[in-house]
C-alpha cells in the first residue's frame, strides 16, 4: 500500500510559511488569553474561537473534537470567564488584553 501524500505536498512554499506565521499568531494569542484570563490552553483556544464567532460545531472541526466536547469547552469558558453570553466572551478578552498592555 502506498501511504497517501500530505495535503501541504503540492502547496506552494509561500503557504507554507503563511501557515506557519497563523500558527505562530494563534500561538501568541492563546498565550496571552492564558495569562490574562487564567484559562488552560484548550479553553483559551476555544474562548479564541468562540470570539471569533465560531459555533460548537465550527468550534469542534476546528480543534479536533466532537461537537459535544466543544459545547462542554464552552460552557466552561463562559463559567470561568463569568459571563452569560458567547459575545462577552470577546470583550472580556479585548478587555483584559488591553488592561495588560
Amino acid at each position: 500500500m502506498i501511504p497517501a501524500r500530505p495535503a501541504h505536498a503540492d502547496a506552494p512554499p509561500t503557504a507554507l510559511a503563511s501557515d506557519a506565521s497563523d500558527a505562530s499568531d494563534a500561538s501568541d494569542e492563546i498565550a496571552t488569553i492564558v495569562a490574562t484570563c487564567g484559562l488552560t490552553l484548550r479553553q483559551a483556544a476555544v474562548a479564541r474561537l468562540v470570539a471569533r464567532g465560531m459555533t460548537n460545531l465550527e468550534i469542534a472541526a476546528a480543534l479536533g473534537i466532537s461537537r459535544y466536547t466543544a459545547r462542554n469547552h464552552v460552557a466552561d469558558v463562559l463559567a470561568r470567564l463569568a459571563v452569560t453570553s458567547r459575545r462577552r466572551v470577546a470583550g472580556v478578552l479585548r478587555e483584559r488584553a488591553l488592561a495588560r498592555r
